[in-house]
């Protein structure tokens, strides 16, 4: 599954480092890519182990504001 979530408060590649490490030691994971330009991640997981909720929770447990979209089904 790809989903693209916009991250209102990434700012500075500290917050980037900081949401790609949170959410790539998640497992079930296969890639993030991170644009401070566009402020937002690409993340692209296995979707029958781990759900775009649950990514999100990661992100906004680190006190990021998120609005997502998916590619597919939740």
């Amino acid at each position: 599954m790809k989903s693209v979530i916009k991250i209102i408060n990434m700012k500075s590649q500290r917050d980037a480092s900081a949401i790609q490490d949170a959410v790539i030691n998640s497992e079930n994971i296969i890639t993030i890519q991170t644009s401070i330009k566009k402020n937002e991640i690409t993340v692209i997981y296995n979707d029958m182990y781990i759900s775009l909720k649950k990514i999100i929770d990661i992100i906004e447990d680190l006190g990021y504001i998120t609005i997502w979209w998916l590619f597919g089904n939740i």
